[in-house]
């Protein structure tokens, strides 16, 4: 066999060789003169001698055996060394990539023209948004030999003569102020802490990148605030002092417009990191506005295709944001001599060498219009300033609501900066313990009490409900210490005694709890979709924890103690025992709930993830559904202590109500249709030799970290055994059946629902067409009201069109033997593809993350 083999490569060279002599193959070139003129350039054990690619760099790349590490032989640049050239003037240098102006004088000189800069100032750019997608600091933004230290000096002087214009004082500018950006950036992500190195690289590498001097508003010596976190800010007056000197007469430059786009963007990103306020965040949105049209008049009114930088393949996310366009533009130009991406690769040490894959001017621009709309969303969603109509006001907002716009967020394929932005709003937001400038555990008080309608709330007058939405844990310890609390007996859980509670110390221990368990879940919703999923596993543990300090808290009695002043004596609509029941579990329920949303979007990432096989989906299902189960019984737990004599229920409920069931019917259905297509042989399992080969290994493999959590009470492989798998006691043609009888009075009901929003968007548009000269912010309530409803609609269309598909199939299938569908039939089970294959990244766009399948069956040839 070997003899074989050889024999088979000698003919296949000898072929080769054959070709190569006689010119046939005209794709050959000979390498032997090039490689030898390199080697005669190259020190012992080097490849390619660069600055910073020395013995260890060099074993690296053979040893990885990938052309993408071995930056020393990448042409054309690309990697941390730039083109080799080797004509014939330059036999006597020394091969160190591009020949470049060293000399500080140099360099300022090749400053000729206006024209010049803004070449500069638009590479620079790009490298700095190559930078955001996971490239290091060094080949990317310090490229630039602008950025010197000595440069920036001789930069500065020149500004500051009178011989010089305004051109030359508006690029340094923009060049002093480019690292103070960069470090503003860079300190968000590390404090949002949910980026990974592929994604988003903030390691400066011992360079000297400025962070903010302080990141939310100064205070005076008198201990007033500033109006403005810009107040007092070096770069925005830099900003604002050649803008003003550049107006008239340099107004309309392409210049003038790059220092508009930098200065928005550093005004948005430095309110961003400030305490957020419902103020702040209507001149975060000016902001935005202001960058967006700038960078939109760029690319629409200025030729900037010829103008691109260096890139090589990689596994960039270029061409996504990219967006598909012109194959012209990603042409590689000759790099500019400004740029020398070895000059500070020093500082990378001996890591391994990447390939360093930068954005071309035009992607650069492209790039800023996607960050802006995500970031648009991200503001949109957090600071509640959209509408006052539609969403809770600020001293309302709950962890419920609060959690329900990560999830919204999450819910959209970002960028990792804009979710690292979201990140440090949601974590952060001024403090180190705070949600949107709202304490943590206010937030959660203001979860349970939120619980209670409102129609069965005293008015404020009389009470102190006001002062408990304003500062609810300053509110209950003031209770505390006057005595109105229930004493409470502690175990301990080393020696198993038992002592009376401080109770507040149990608040305080409370508070911590809250802090810590929130930040956690935050963080988990805005990492990417692998991290989110370990992530909010490890949160399970933290809510643990957070269940224990509840249940202490409710032996306090803060509920009801409360609950009795602030709901009228007497209320028809109130059922006392009930009532009463509620206030000594509210916290443990409400913990429970934050549980099993946790669970639940575990379960959910998982599809993202691409986790489950076929085989385990039926598992999934099932324990979704029981998560869903469990805050449907806790909703309806609260109504009926609260609205017993009523049926009267909230809009949020109702809606709630109906996509709870609607996810049971689904779940129901799927599980039907997987048990019949396991019995039929239909779905492929896996060989007896894998080690989770059994159903119940695969099972406790899945969900055996659900158990850290006493409330949703765990499930176990009996319950999965008792629910599910009795469906395998019926025929799969009976099973398919059911399927289909299930799914068809939900699409009757989704025909209806979808009916009667449609009406009610027709007459929502009838009356603005007549109320033409209604106020801005209505207007502005009534849009956004418009576009959720519009979401609704195609939620509600697209799961109508998928469960009429899988019923159609179902009732197709349901008709046919047994050994009919085995042997004469293929279906496939089609899990939803969660990746996005539009590039579009509007605020407006809505995307369906559906956890169900779809079936695909077809007759064998």
């Amino acid at each position: 066999m070997e003899q074989r083999e050889e024999e088979e490569e000698e003919l296949v060279k000898k072929k080769l060789r054959d070709e190569k002599e006689s010119g046939k193959n005209s794709s050959w070139v000979d390498l032997e003169p090039l490689l030898l003129e390199c080697s005669l350039q190259m020190r012992s054990g080097e490849l390619i001698h660069q600055k910073s690619f020395g013995l260890f760099e060099a074993m690296s790349a053979v040893e990885i055996m990938d052309p993408k590490m071995d930056c020393g032989c990448v042409t054309g640049g690309g990697g941390f060394g730039e083109t080799s050239s080797l004509k014939e003037e330059d036999e006597n240098e020394d091969v160190r990539g591009v020949r470049l102006l060293k000399r500080d004088d140099d360099i300022i000189a090749a400053l000729t023209s206006s024209k010049e800069m803004k070449v500069v100032v638009d590479m620079l750019i790009a490298r700095e948004n190559s930078w955001h997608v996971g490239n290091a600091l060094p080949p990317t933004v310090f490229s630039c030999l602008y950025l010197k230290e000595e440069a920036l000096k001789k930069l500065s002087s020149l500004s500051l003569s009178s011989s010089h214009a305004w051109p030359m004082r508006a690029f340094e500018a923009l060049m002093t102020t480019t690292l103070p950006f960069v470090g503003l950036i860079k300190k968000m992500v590390e404090i949002g802490d949910i980026f990974e190195e592929e994604d988003f690289n903030p390691h400066d590498y011992g360079l000297k990148v400025p962070l903010p001097e302080w990141m939310q508003r100064k205070e005076s010596g008198a201990g007033v605030t500033a109006a403005d976190v810009l107040d007092g800010d070096a770069c925005v007056a830099k900003y604002e002092e050649v803008l003003k000197e550049g107006k008239d007469a340099y107004g309309d430059s392409e210049l003038y417009r790059r220092i508009c786009l930098r200065f928005a963007l550093y005004r948005a990103f430095k309110r961003i990191a400030d305490v957020p306020t419902e103020e702040n965040g209507k001149r975060i949105k000016r902001d935005f506005e202001e960058a967006s049209a700038t960078a939109r008049r760029i690319l629409e009114e200025e030729d900037i295709k010829g103008i691109s930088s260096t890139n090589s393949d990689s596994n960039s996310n270029r061409g996504e944001i990219n967006g598909g366009g012109d194959g012209d533009d990603t042409k590689d130009d000759e790099e500019h001599a400004m740029f020398d991406a070895s000059a500070c690769a020093h500082a990378l040490g001996n890591s391994p060498p990447r390939v360093v894959e930068l954005f071309t001017v035009k992607q650069s621009y492209e790039y800023y219009l996607k960050l802006l709309d995500e970031l648009d969303v991200v503001i949109e969603r957090l600071y509640d300033s959209a509408a006052a109509t539609t969403t809770r006001t600020h001293l309302e907002l709950s962890s419920d609501d609060f959690f329900r716009k990560c999830r919204d967020i999450t819910d959209r394929d970002f960028l990792a900066l804009s979710r690292s932005v979201a990140a440090y709003v949601s974590t952060v937001g001024g403090s180190t313990d705070s949600h949107l400038g709202v304490d943590s555990v206010d937030l959660c008080l203001r979860s349970v009490f939120a619980q209670v309608p409102e129609k069965v709330r005293v008015d404020d007058s009389e009470q102190k409900l006001s002062s408990f939405q304003r500062a609810p844990f300053e509110y209950v310890a003031s209770e505390i210490k006057k005595g109105n609390y229930n004493a409470v007996t502690v175990t301990c859980e080393d020696t198993g005694a038992q002592t009376d509670g401080d109770p507040i110390e149990i608040l305080a221990t409370f508070k911590d709890e809250c802090q810590r368990s929130c930040s956690f879940l935050s963080r988990a919703y805005f990492a990417s979709p692998s991290r989110r999923r370990r992530k909010l596993r490890r949160c399970l543990d933290e809510l643990s924890h957070l269940q224990v300090a509840c249940s202490h808290v409710d032996a306090l009695g803060v509920a009801s103690l409360f609950l009795k002043k602030n709901i009228k004596n007497g209320n028809d609509a109130i059922d006392e025992e009930k009532v009463h029941e509620f206030c000594a579990r509210a916290f443990q329920l409400w913990a429970s709930r934050i549980v099993a949303d946790a669970q639940f979007d575990i379960l959910k990432v998982g599809f993202q993830c691409e986790l489950y096989k076929s085989y385990e989906l039926a598992s999934v299902y099932w324990y979704m559904d029981n998560l869903v189960v469990h805050a449907l019984n806790a909703d309806q737990y609260i109504y009926e202590a609260f609205n017993c004599n009523t049926e009267e229920v909230t809009k949020k409920s109702m809606d709630t109500y109906l996509e709870a069931n609607i996810f049971r019917v689904r779940s129901n259905a799927a599980q039907c249709v997987l048990v019949a297509l396991e019995k039929v042989g239909l779905i492929k399992m896996p060989k007896r030799t894998f080690t989770l080969a059994t159903a119940e290994a695969r099972f406790f493999q899945r969900f055996a970290h659900f158990q850290a959590n006493l409330d949703p009470v765990p499930l176990f492989w009996d319950d999965y055994e008792k629910h599910v798998r009795g469906y395998e006691k019926r025929p799969a043609e009976i099973l398919l059946r059911l399927a289909h009888g299930q799914l068809q009075p939900l699409i009757e009901m989704l025909s209806q629902q979808i009916e009667s929003l449609q009406k009610k968007m027709n007459n929502k548009k009838n009356e603005a067409t007549a109320a033409a000269d209604d106020a801005e912010d209505q207007k502005a309530n009534e849009n956004i009201a418009s576009l959720r409803a519009m979401q609704c609609l195609a939620s509600l269309t697209a799961t109508k069109t998928k469960c009429a598909r899988l019923s159609a199939t179902c009732k197709l299938l349901g008709t046919l033997a047994e050994d009919d569908l085995r042997g004469t039939w293929t279906v496939d089970v089609l899990q939803p593809p969660f990746s996005s294959s539009s590039s579009s990244s509007s605020h407006e766009e809505f995307k369906d993350y559906d956890v169900f399948f779809a079936l695909s069956a077809s007759r064998k040839a």
